[in-house]
């Protein structure tokens, strides 16, 4: 019996194949029990579910990167420096051409 779910962790939606199932996979699995371990580990797996699911439902995250509006901007992020990169190679590609040029115009013919 396949249940849709979304991530306790990660936010990211996913299908479970157990009734119970919190996270999506490995990752979000082994991230979590590092979370718990190093801050909630005087807590039952219950209990600690129940304070990150009511730090989500405060719009924060105790981890930063798996939080949606820090996911958007990462991806974002991402994207112009992509975009800036491709301009960067672009211009230095021109000017290559410009200074190669100058060095032909000053050759004594």
């Amino acid at each position: 019996m396949a249940i849709t779910r979304q991530c306790v962790w990660c936010s990211a939606p996913f299908t479970a194949n157990r009734q119970h199932a919190k996270l999506c996979g490995n990752t979000c699995t082994v991230s979590w029990h590092r979370y718990k371990k190093a801050n909630l580990y005087w807590l039952s797996s219950k209990e600690a579910f129940e304070v990150l699911s009511n730090i989500a439902q405060e719009g924060r995250h105790p981890n930063p990167l798996f939080a949606p509006e820090q996911r958007a901007f990462k991806e974002f992020e991402a994207e112009v420096y992509a975009k800036a990169s491709e301009a960067l190679s672009t211009y230095n590609g021109l000017l290559e051409k410009v200074i190669e040029y100058g060095q032909e115009e000053e050759r004594p013919n």
